[in-house]
């Protein structure tokens, strides 16, 4: 590893904590959420979807994780929320945006 730390730019600085903290893992769950979406949606129109939620509380944040789930797939992070939004738009109008980005 030193031997590649060598060959680095002096002008190189790495990534900090807030790069890692906001725009790399933005990245990251965008490409998850996409990845799930087309693992669920390969027997959709066969079989439906279920939809499932769970609630979690981060640094007093309270935060609602939406999953689907079809056949024999394990539950899946479709979208991460935070309550109190979702507690003034309603859940059904929360599920229906969903939806509607989901484009299905």
């Amino acid at each position: 590893m030193l031997n590649y730390a060598r060959m680095v730019r002096k002008d190189y600085k790495p990534p900090g904590r807030r790069d890692l903290g906001q725009s790399l893992l933005d990245i990251n769950y965008r490409n998850i959420v996409e990845h799930n979406k087309e693992i669920l949606c390969q027997e959709l129109d066969v079989f439906g979807l279920s939809w499932l939620s769970d609630g979690a509380t981060i640094a007093r944040t309270p935060l609602i994780n939406v999953l689907a789930l079809c056949t024999d797939m394990p539950p899946t992070c479709v979208a991460i929320r935070i309550a109190l939004v979702t507690c003034q738009l309603g859940v059904r109008r929360m599920l229906s945006t969903l939806l509607i980005c989901w484009k299905m």
